[in-house]
């Protein structure tokens, strides 16, 4: 398990610069961030809830929220009502629904920071919104570890190598060399997320019990 400190350390035996340790530091934690704004990985997976308001249109979303995955409506019970909500554009929703629409929410909208649900006025407070989305993990530094440190250090430290390489005058060949490293570890990472998500995925057998049932109302052509 390799901290923050040991990545820098790495990267420095690598390109022996340590009077440059400041711009290595930089690049480790520049390494961090990029590794996570590339794709969605399965560290990155949460889940929130939000609790409808009548006549509220708009929710908070989590501050460390990155991308949408599937955003359901949880019924009086708990139960999940497929199937997911289905992301629209805001112009998208004000073609599809009146701004005085009534109703549990059939899609959502992200926009400005914000949740938006269409139809625009919900009126059970019993519904609440699941939010399965993907997250930015908390900055860490010095002697800290998260996933990405502990099982894909090397990962780290190559990204941190080609992006100290980069930014230097006349080191053109070895930012080449540690990309190309870089995308060979970074396939890995997305191979295993792939697989990570297929084994926890559960196929659920069609049902038509209240709890299951898609409540949308019914639209020509799906409504699109």
């Amino acid at each position: 398990m390799a901290t923050v400190t040991q990545i820098e350390q790495r990267v420095q035996d690598i390109t022996g610069r340590d009077d440059l340790a400041a711009r290595i530091v930089t690049a480790v934690q520049d390494a961090l961030l990029e590794l996570q704004r590339k794709g969605n990985h399965y560290f990155m997976e949460e889940v929130s809830e939000r609790t409808l308001v009548v006549d509220r249109q708009d929710y908070i979303v989590p501050l460390d929220f990155k991308d949408a995955g599937a955003f359901y409506l949880l019924d009086a019970n708990g139960g999940l009502v497929l199937p997911p909500l289905e992301q629209v554009s805001m112009e998208e929703g004000h073609e599809q629904f009146g701004k005085l629409d009534k109703g549990s929410p059939e899609k959502f909208t992200l926009y400005r920071g914000a949740l938006w649900v269409w139809p625009p006025k919900p009126q059970l407070i019993t519904e609440k919104l699941r939010l399965e989305y993907y997250k930015f993990l908390p900055t860490i530094s010095g002697g800290q570890s998260n996933e990405l440190t502990a099982n894909w250090s090397d990962l780290v430290t190559a990204e941190a190598t080609w992006q100290f390489y980069s930014q230097l005058p006349n080191a053109e060949k070895q930012a080449t060399f540690w990309k190309g490293v870089t995308d060979v570890k970074y396939a890995q990472l997305e191979r295993f997320s792939g697989l990570k998500r297929l084994k926890g995925k559960v196929v659920m057998r069609p049902r038509t019990s209240p709890r299951l049932r898609d409540t949308r109302r019914s639209r020509i052509f799906g409504g699109r």
